[in-house]
Formats: C-alpha cells, sequence, structure tokens
C-alpha cells in the first residue's frame, strides 16, 4: 500500500487548491516501457591548452541511438515516469583556435523524473508534454596532438518533452515524440606526455531526440 501513498502524494501537487479533490486510488495505472531514440548531440568546449597556449572554442554535432527503460503510474491525466536511458557513444571532432583540433568521445547515461500531462484526448490517442530532471553520468575521453584527458562526471540534467500514446488494447500503447535534454558540463585535466599539466577541458553537452516506444500497464 506505501506505494499507493507515494504516487497519490506525488500526483496530488499538480491539482490546485481551489479543487483539490481526494484520489481514488483505484483509478492508478501502473506501467513499464521500452523505448529507442535517433539522438543527435551537440558539444561544446571550453577551456585552455597550454602546450599550444590557446583557448579551446570549438563546437561539433553527432548523432547516436539510445536505449532506454521506464516505469511509472498514471492518474487521469497526469503521467510521472521514472526513465534509464543508454546514449551510444558520441564521437566529436572539434576544431579550436588555429588548426589545432580535438578528437572527443563521450558515454552518457540518464536517469530521470518526469511529469507530464495529456494536453489533447480523442479516443485511443492522447497528446502529452511536460519537463523532467535528474542525474546525467558521462565518461569522456579526449586528445589533441599534444596533450589528453579523461574523466567521469556525475551532472544534474532536465529535459523537455511531448508526445503522443496509442492504445492499441486496455493494457498496451505505443509512443513517440520529441526531447531536449541538457546533460550539463564534463571537466577533464590535461596531460602532456608522461604527466606534465597541459591545462583543462571541459565541454557541455545537450541532445535532441525522436523517440518510439512501447508501454504495458497493469
Amino acid at each position: 500500500m506505501k506505494i499507493h501513498y507515494v504516487a497519490c502524494a506525488v500526483l496530488a501537487m499538480g491539482t490546485t487548491a481551489a479543487n483539490a479533490e481526494i484520489i481514488d486510488v483505484s483509478k492508478l495505472k501502473y506501467f513499464v516501457g521500452t523505448e529507442a531514440a535517433a539522438t543527435s548531440g551537440l558539444m561544446k568546449q571550453g577551456g585552455y591548452n597550454l602546450e599550444g597556449f590557446f583557448a579551446n572554442t570549438g563546437t561539433d554535432r553527432d548523432t547516436s541511438v539510445n536505449y532506454g527503460v521506464n516505469a511509472g503510474v498514471e492518474y487521469d491525466k497526469f503521467i510521472l515516469t521514472a526513465s534509464y536511458r543508454n546514449y551510444n557513444s558520441f564521437d566529436f571532432d572539434e576544431k579550436s583556435s588555429g588548426n589545432n583540433s580535438y578528437k572527443t568521445s563521450e558515454d552518457a547515461q540518464t536517469y530521470m523524473l518526469s511529469a507530464t500531462y495529456k494536453l489533447y484526448e480523442n479516443g485511443k490517442w492522447d497528446i502529452y508534454a511536460g519537463p523532467g530532471v535528474g542525474v546525467a553520468k558521462i565518461k569522456a575521453r579526449t586528445s589533441e596532438t599534444l596533450v589528453r584527458g579523461q574523466s567521469r562526471n556525475t551532472n544534474l540534467a532536465w529535459q523537455l518533452e511531448a508526445g503522443t500514446h496509442y492504445a492499441l488494447t486496455d493494457n498496451v500503447k505505443l509512443l513517440t515524440g520529441a526531447r531536449y535534454v541538457d546533460l550539463g558540463k564534463t571537466e577533464s585535466a590535461l596531460i602532456a606526455g608522461a604527466a606534465t599539466p597541459g591545462g583543462r577541458y571541459n565541454t557541455k553537452l545537450r541532445t535532441a531526440e525522436i523517440f518510439a516506444g512501447i508501454q504495458y500497464s497493469f
């Protein structure tokens, strides 16, 4: 019964004080699901290179496919979803000052909690949208002619998502949509030679995703 009380408390925050009602526990619908997404990643670099005496200023894009699983609860028009997504490696080739170029690889995973609302319903269809917040774990590796670096980072991440559900049966739904995700910033110390400090390297990673998946409710 504890999970019912937690779900009720979270969903109740979406109601106004003027029309707040006691949530009917029997109307809670739990679900699990999976999805795949085509992802475009934008990386912007920063920091400085002590060996080449220049600032890191480049940007680059790369595409990838990510896979995820989710679980949550639905009540009336409100949907609360916890999700995990694993991004295949992004490989960036960024021009910096002059002709200097970094080759950077970033592997990311996200753990998100999103609260969405059904904006429109028509028979088997609905359209929903809402924000999410969570954690991004990023492993970054970079190299340039004179320096190299690597790091593991845990960041605050957030997203905006909109999509649609289509009910195949009373328990099975298809979903598709788009989302924007800000995965935060990575920080790496650059090394030249065996262990000579070579500067600092940081990146900001954001993605635009188009996804499709399936959910089973019970």
